[in-house]
């Protein structure tokens, strides 16, 4: 059973985690995963999925975003209230919120799991960014649906800059869906069609 957080029961996962590990062997071992606090709801506990990209963004942000390890943090409630939203990891220095999403067990309607998600950071002030990390597969197949929840979220948090993020799992790095949206256009743009 998965559920749509990323948590799941205790039978093994063997999704898009064991890609990653298969991408970066040592991921479950290295310095980043020490870093990186389990997620626990109950009795379930994080996929392997979502500890495997959580511990790929906290590299990320130390190795390419040259981020101190001090200012991450990660399960972290960004507000001193007991019922404040807990992001997947904050950045402090930079009030950046990030959540990863696998969205498995979303139904039909994973748009409306990511949309919740952004927005419970609608009238917090120490999260001025926030990033969307999601699994590949889900966000090829809603990638149109995506592109317009990214433009409402924007509208609707005026003032805090939201993006949203795959993988490239060949390289262990975090890509834009923008980025992905304008290769996809200057694909189609280069390609004329043929007259016969």
């Amino acid at each position: 059973f998965q559920a749509e957080d990323g948590i799941r029961d205790v039978e093994r996962s063997r999704g898009l985690g064991d890609v990653y590990k298969r991408q970066d062997k040592t991921l479950r071992f290295n310095n980043y995963l020490f870093k990186v606090k389990l997620h626990k709801v109950g009795d379930k506990k994080e996929s392997e999925d979502h500890l495997a990209i959580k511990t790929l963004v906290v590299k990320n942000l130390i190795e390419k975003y040259d981020i101190e390890p001090r200012d991450i943090e990660t399960e972290f409630r960004v507000t001193r209230e007991e019922e404040g939203p807990v992001a997947d990891i904050y950045v402090r220095s930079h009030k950046l919120a990030i959540e990863v999403e696998t969205l498995f067990d979303t139904g039909a309607v994973p748009i409306l799991k990511i949309r919740d998600t952004v927005l419970k950071y609608k009238d917090i002030p120490d999260v001025e960014k926030i990033w969307v990390v999601m699994r590949n597969l889900p966000v090829l197949l809603h990638f149109r649906n995506l592109l317009k929840l990214l433009k409402y979220l924007r509208e609707e948090l005026k003032g805090k800059e939201v993006e949203f993020y795959v993988i490239n799992i060949s390289k262990g790095t975090l890509v834009n869906v923008l980025e992905i949206r304008e290769r996809i256009l200057k694909i189609l743009s280069s390609r004329e069609p043929k007259v016969q």
